[in-house]
Order: C-alpha cells, then sequence, then structure tokens
C-alpha cells in the first residue's frame, strides 16, 4: 500500500491512535509526560550519537507520537471541569449561535464568573426563543440565574446521542434560565470570533436588501459563508437525499476552488523578483481570513490547514506528494487545534473522502481517456465522485444509515458550476457590502441559486434511488472498511494475493451478516418508549415490529429504532389495556380505567395520561411488581408516585427521566 510509505502519514496513524487510547482508557497526563520527555532524550541521545538502528529508532519514534496523542488528549480533557449543582449566578459569555429550536434559542457560552467567583468552563445555554432579528450575538455576556443540568443521554434506543455529541465540543452541562432570569449585560470586549460574525451579518444585511431572501439567501450563507442554521429542514433534507449535503459545508471542496480562483488571479507575481513569496503569503492570508470569516468550524480549519500546504507546494513549484500534504494537514489539526476532532463525523467523512480520491482516482481514471473535451470532463467528474463515495461508503451507512444512489448525477450536474457559483458570489457579496448592487446582477444570482436548488430537489425526490434504514453496525462498519481498504490497494497494483484477501473479508462480511439476521429473528423484546405527551409500546418478534400507541404517532418516530433493531415488517395498532408477554402481565392504566379491579400482584403496571387515583391505597391492595409511567403523564403525579413507590419498596421508572423500559420477565 503506496500511502502507508510515507512517514507522515505513519506518523499522523500513530497520533491517532494514541488520541483513541486516551479517549478509552482515560489515562494520567502527568505520567503520559514523564514517558513522553524520556522518549524524546533517549531519541535525542541516539540522534546526537548517530546511533539510529532501524527497528529500535522507529519502534521509539512511533511510540513517542503515540505519547503525544495522549498527552494532547489529557490536557483538552483537563479544560472541562466539573461544575457544582444548585442554583447559581452565573456569568457567561456567548461563543456560538446555534440552530434555533421551535422551544428555544440555542448557544454556546463560556463561563466567566460563577457566584461572583471566575470559573471557566463551557455551558449549552437554552433561552426563552427571542423575536426574530434580537437573538444573541457571540462575544455578549450575561448573567443568569439557574441550576445547571448534565445533558441527558437519549431516552429511547438507538436514538442519536446528542450527549456524546455535546461532550466531542468539550461541553458536558446545560442551563436553562426563565424568561425573566437573566440579564444582558453591556458590551465589554470583542473577540476575533465575535468580529467575524459581525461582519458575516453585515455581508447577509447587503443581500437582503439587494433583494436576495428566502432559502436562496439560506444557501448562500451556507456556500459563502458558513451558516447553515437559515436553511429549512426539507431544503436540507433535499441536498442529504440528492447526495450533495457536502456542498452545504464550507469544507476542501470550497476551499480548493477558492485557492484555485486566486492562485490564477494573483499569476502575474510569479513574474517578479520575489513576487512567488509575496503570492504565497498572501494566499495564506486570503485562505485563514475567509476560515476566520467562516467562523473557524472544523470543516473549514481542517480544509484550510491542507490547502496552506497545498499553497506552499505550489510556491516550490515541484512535483509534491497530496499523501504527505493530507497526513501534515492532519497532523497538525489534530495535535494543535483539537484531537477531538478525530471522532467527529465530518472530520472522518472529510478525510475518508480525500484519502480516496487520492488512492483511487488516478487509476480509475486511466481506464478510459476520451478525446472529446466535455466526455473527459464529465468521466473525471464521475471518477472522482464515485471514488469519494466509495471511500466514505462504510461511514455513511454506519452514522446515517441511508445512502444516495443519484450521488454521481448531483455531484455531475452541480460540481461543474459550483467554481462559478463561488466566484461570482464572492465578487456579488463584497459587492454588495462596498456599495449598490445592481438588482440585475442580484437576481441572475438568485436565479443561479434558485436553479441549484430546484435541481437538487428534483434528483431527491427519486425516492427509489434514496436507500434508508439500512442496518450497519460496528463490526460491519470494520469489515466493509478492510474491503475498501483492499480494493483500492487491488486497484492500485493487482495480485492474486489481494484478490484471495478481498474475497476472505468479503466472506467474514457475510458470515456476520447471517450469523447477526439469525440471533435478530429468534430474539424477542417489548419496549415502553419515551414520546411526550403520548403512550407508545413497541413489540418486536425476529424482524416484525408491531407500534402500539394512544394516538397518531409519525412514522419517522421509529426509524432509528427500526434501523437499529433490523426490522423489515411494521404496523400500527391502537393501545390496549392488558398484554401477555412471555408468561407475564402488562397492565395499561389511564384515567378511565378501572384502577382497583386489577388483578392482584401484576407483573407490570404501566400509568398513562395521569390517571387520577389514590395511589397508597392502591399498592397497598395491588401490590404490582413494577410500576411504569410514559411521557403522557404530569410530571407532578410521576413525583407523588414515585414517592409512594419507594416508600413500599416496588420498583419505580419513569421514561422521562429513566429512558424507555425494557420489558424482561423473571425467569
Amino acid at each position: 500500500m503506496t500511502a502507508l510509505r510515507f512517514i507522515p502519514i505513519q506518523l499522523t496513524f500513530c497520533l491517532a491512535l494514541g488520541i483513541c487510547l486516551a479517549r478509552y482508557l482515560e489515562l494520567d497526563a502527568f505520567t503520559c509526560l514523564f514517558f513522553l520527555l524520556c522518549c524524546f532524550s533517549w531519541l535525542a541521545i541516539r540522534f546526537h550519537k548517530r546511533d539510529r538502528h532501524w527497528y529500535s529508532y522507529e519502534l521509539v519514534v512511533g511510540l513517542t507520537v503515540v505519547l503525544l496523542g495522549i498527552f494532547s488528549t489529557e490536557l483538552t480533557r483537563e479544560k472541562t471541569a466539573l461544575l457544582p449543582g444548585g442554583y447559581q449566578q452565573w456569568h457567561l459569555r456567548i461563543t456560538k449561535v446555534m440552530k434555533s429550536r421551535s422551544y428555544a434559542d440555542q448557544y454556546q457560552a463560556e463561563i466567566l464568573h460563577m457566584n461572583t467567583q471566575r470559573s471557566r468552563g463551557k455551558l449549552l445555554l437554552n433561552l426563552p426563543p427571542a423575536p426574530p432579528g434580537k437573538s444573541l450575538k457571540i462575544d455578549q455576556e450575561l448573567l443568569a440565574m439557574g441550576r445547571i443540568q448534565p445533558i441527558a443521554p437519549p431516552l429511547n434506543p438507538h436514538q442519536f446521542n446528542y450527549q456524546r455529541y455535546m461532550q466531542g465540543l468539550g461541553i458536558s452541562y446545560s442551563l436553562r434560565p426563565g424568561r425573566e432570569s437573566f440579564k444582558l449585560l453591556p458590551e465589554s470586549g470583542t473577540s476575533l470570533a465575535g468580529v467575524a460574525a459581525q461582519f458575516r451579518n453585515t455581508l447577509t444585511d447587503s443581500l437582503r436588501a439587494s433583494g436576495i431572501k428566502g432559502q436562496e439567501l439560506a444557501i448562500i450563507q451556507a456556500l459563502l459563508l458558513g451558516d447553515r442554521n437559515a436553511i429549512d429542514e426539507d431544503v436540507y433534507e433535499a441536498y442529504k437525499d440528492a447526495g450533495a449535503i457536502h456542498i452545504l459545508a464550507v469544507s476542501g471542496l470550497h476551499i480548493g476552488i477558492i485557492l484555485w480562483i486566486f492562485h490564477y488571479l494573483l499569476g502575474f507575481l510569479d513574474r517578479s523578483s520575489g513576487g512567488a513569496t509575496f503570492k504565497l503569503v498572501l494566499l495564506v492570508f486570503i485562505l485563514w481570513s475567509y476560515a476566520i470569516i467562516a467562523g473557524l468550524s472544523p470543516s473549514v480549519t481542517r480544509a484550510v490547514s491542507m490547502f496552506s500546504f497545498v499553497a506552499y507546494a505550489l510556491y516550490l513549484n515541484r512535483p509534491s506528494n497530496s499523501f504527505n500534504i493530507m497526513a501534515l494537514s492532519m497532523f497538525f489539526i489534530l495535535l494543535l487545534i483539537d484531537p477531538n476532532l478525530l471522532f467527529q463525523v465530518g472530520f472522518q467523512l472529510s478525510y475518508a473522502a480525500v484519502l480516496a480520491i487520492l488512492w483511487g482516482y488516478p487509476k480509475i481514471a486511466r481506464i478510459w481517456q476520451p478525446k472529446n473535451l466535455f466526455l473527459r470532463r464529465a468521466w473525471q467528474l464521475t471518477v472522482v465522485s464515485f471514488t469519494a463515495q466509495l471511500g466514505v461508503f462504510p461511514l455513511s451507512l454506519y452514522y446515517f444509515h441511508q445512502f444516495p444512489g443519484l450521488f454521481f448525477l448531483s455531484n455531475l450536474v452541480i460540481i461543474p458550476f459550483l467554481g462559478i457559483i463561488l466566484g461570482s458570489g464572492l465578487v456579488i457579496t463584497v459587492w454588495a457590502a462596498a456599495g449598490d448592487l445592481p438588482q440585475l446582477l442580484s437576481e441572475f444570482y438568485e436565479l443561479m441559486i434558485r436553479t441549484q436548488n430546484q435541481v437538487v430537489q428534483w434528483i431527491s425526490s427519486r425516492e427509489q434511488f434514496v436507500f434508508r434504514e439500512i442496518s450497519f453496525d460496528l463490526p460491519m462498519l470494520l469489515l466493509s472498511t478492510a474491503l475498501v481498504i483492499i480494493l483500492f490497494s487491488y486497484i492500485e497494483r493487482p495480485a492474486l494475493k489481494k484478490a484471495v484477501v478481498f474475497c476472505t473479508v468479503f466472506l467474514f462480511l457475510q458470515a456476520y451478516t447471517a450469523i447477526d439476521v439469525y440471533r435478530t429473528r429468534k430474539s424477542e423484546a417489548l419496549w415502553v418508549m419515551h414520546r411526550p405527551g403520548q403512550s407508545q409500546l413497541l413489540h418486536r418478534v425476529g424482524q416484525q415490529l408491531t407500534s402500539y400507541s394512544s394516538g397518531n404517532i409519525k412514522v419517522r418516530t421509529t426509524e432509528a429504532f427500526r434501523t437499529g433493531e433490523k426490522i423489515r415488517q411494521w404496523r400500527n395498532d391502537s393501545l390496549g389495556n392488558f398484554y401477555r408477554y412471555r408468561d407475564a402481565n402488562l397492565v395499561i392504566l389511564e384515567q378511565n380505567s378501572p384502577v382497583y379491579d386489577l388483578p392482584v400482584f401484576p407483573n407490570w403496571v404501566l400509568l398513562t395520561n395521569s390517571p387520577g387515583f389514590h395511589m397508597d391505597r392502591w399498592l397497598e391492595q395491588t401490590c404490582p411488581q413494577q410500576v411504569i409511567a410514559d411521557g403522557s403523564n404530569y410530571y407532578s403525579s410521576v413525583e407523588r408516585w414515585r414517592k409512594s413507590c419507594l416508600q413500599r419498596g416496588i420498583p419505580f421508572h419513569y421514561t422521562g427521566k429513566d429512558g424507555a423500559f425494557l420489558l424482561e420477565p423473571d425467569p
């Protein structure tokens, strides 16, 4: 495998290994620092004495980089301190404006003081919805009274783990003050991120004043400024189903186009003495300035880091190795910026796509070399799209459980014009901010974006080509990733041994899938799900699912469960009052149920819709083995029931706090 022969890639692999070890083993930072200094000292002595035996020296270098990854991760983990509970006064500074929800405006906030004492840490801040245009800005400070709460884990099985996602950003707690429990403070200072946010808002206001509005303006904000908060959910889903979601995230594709545009425009500097050096400095300055304006998101940061190395390779004017550029950018991003980026989905998808393109494109593109310019460009774009999708295929199935079958069509239609869209968008945005933008230009550019949206929506409407609810777990991810690596290695240099290994791994994948399907068909489970304001039971028998609900529950609410449990057939039914499950009884009580006519010692009793009865007398008469309350009950009633059950030693489960309940009869 050619890629693994390059030293930067080997060092990056060792760094990633150290970061993974630190994440799952939680080693001590001071111990890592001690061993790291020992390794550095040994390497320095061997290097000074020119005593560098091949295997021993390389082994210690690899160990040193592994320890470096562990140490950098531990330093990052120590930044997030444990915060005390109780009702406190918090002095906060807004660091990021997140997408607003119907029930709250969400922000990431930095803790400055707690009860007038200096403190540190990050919070997820949830404030009551503000009127349009009145939301808080980056660097705005406020005083808030409230009790912080740990970000809750998912309440239903196979649900998106928002807690783990926020922990990857260094945030473990949330604060939800009331409308009268916070006070905005006068502006005290502006950070670089705040200046960039103000500049983005100025550009957006200029575009809006020029007549561009609606989802066209939202797409322009995403394409040029890296702000996707204004995109409607249906438009975002259309881009995802069409396989064009990467267009909405400012990443390597956008930065590469911008670098190419300015490299071409500044080409005249190469003809003057010292002009090439000035051009390099100017290109890097432009890239990082754009990264700051776009908010320094992880995708922008890693793309600008990579293409800064590309700009240096262009300055040297000699053949550069793309694998080294990719590895060096990844190494410095993980080491200097944030090692936790390694576990973010966007980071993994981005580098998997780039590696696949660098590895597979040269060989596949040579299979057919048409003389017609149009056919040649179309073939090259198709190969780039195919190799990128092949590289991210295992990760896409693992994280999103769907695959857009028409990805090549959307990329073939949109990518050729993306350079024109980005280049003209930069000109129009600057023109609108500097002065009066001609109405004809703004209407023409808005028409371009509207046409792009219509093309994407047409492609995404071909539902038969969007493959959803694909069950894909961790062993499948590892085996399929191995298949992709072996396939690219075979494309690079065909060999019988590689073909045999590919077939062997493929058989392992097939065997695991068959065993997993057999195990699923032999299993049965009954879940009490958490649905705010509603009741739902999910009964799975093999790969068949029956949903019992008290009202009209949308089909998409069980999509994650169906995917995770490998369901192939499902149906909906109304919720009854009694179920027999594995020789055990489940009784469901609601407002009009005869609560005092139940059989004695029922196995489970599910309380729904806040039935009104005397809990203490009912417990003495019935003596259930387990009491369950779902999300359809009033919280005050749930807490009263919990106390009554605890006084009598009866297990009590509330799905709104304890999550969905799996009914398991005693053997």
